[in-house]
Parts: C-alpha cells; structure tokens; sequence
C-alpha cells in the first residue's frame, strides 16, 4: 500500500501510540491481553483514536521483539513448595519466562522489562490527562 507522506507520518505516530499504550500498560504490572487491549482501546478513544485487536498484537510482538516486553507462563502449580506459598505470594513469583506465539495469546501475561520500564510514557501522558 503506497502513503502520502501526511498519511505515513499518521500511520507512524499511530503505531508508536499503540506501542506506547502496550508498554505503559505492562510497566507496572503483570497483565492479560485482554486487559491491555482494553485500556489501549480506552487510552487511544481519549485521543479520538481508534484501534482494532491486530493493531494491539502488532505493538505488543513489536515491543517484545524489541525487548520493551516479556511473556511469561503464571501457574498456581508453582514449583515453589506449597509451604513457602503464602498470602502474600505474588505473580512475580509466580511467573515463568515463556516463548511467545500467537497460538498462546490468551494464556500468557506480559510485563515490561527494564528497557520497557524506561520508555513507559504514562497514562496521563497519553490520555492527553483525560483519564
């Protein structure tokens, strides 16, 4: 597909947007992509944008090709000894590094890595302070 060159510039900051709504989502936390598209949606809707799923799993495998975001496998068959399982265990302890794929959208959590952590943008950042 050939871009006017206004047209490209749009559909750039459009993408860097989605990348930036993914990162920042998984920055602070563990989370499902469900959630992330959720609030990516809501973040772009702040800017009278609108983003579609494909969009969203394009940023998030971008941002994790590019080592802003990891997959990780959480289960609650821990290899932690069921004693040292507590009320105050959290995902972190229970995540495992995984290899993401597609096929495994669904079943993964993502969360940001260092590098991610220091390109987070914010929410209020991105929702131009409306959210």
């Amino acid at each position: 597909m050939l871009y006017k060159r206004h047209e490209l510039k749009r559909k750039i900051n459009h993408d860097k947007f989605v990348k930036d709504c993914v990162i920042t989502m998984v920055a602070d936390t563990f989370q499902k992509f469900d959630l992330i598209l959720k609030w990516t949606r809501k973040l772009a809707a702040s800017r009278e944008l609108v983003v579609d799923k494909a969009q969203v799993t394009n940023a998030l495998e971008n941002a994790i090709r590019n080592k802003y975001v990891a997959a990780y496998e959480v289960s609650l068959r821990s290899p932690m000894s069921a004693a040292k399982l507590s009320s105050h265990t959290t995902l972190r302890d229970l995540a495992r590094p995984a290899r993401y794929s597609t096929v495994r959208l669904q079943e993964l959590w993502f969360y940001a890595t260092a590098k991610g952590k220091r390109s987070a943008k914010g929410i209020p950042n991105l929702s131009g302070g409306k959210l």
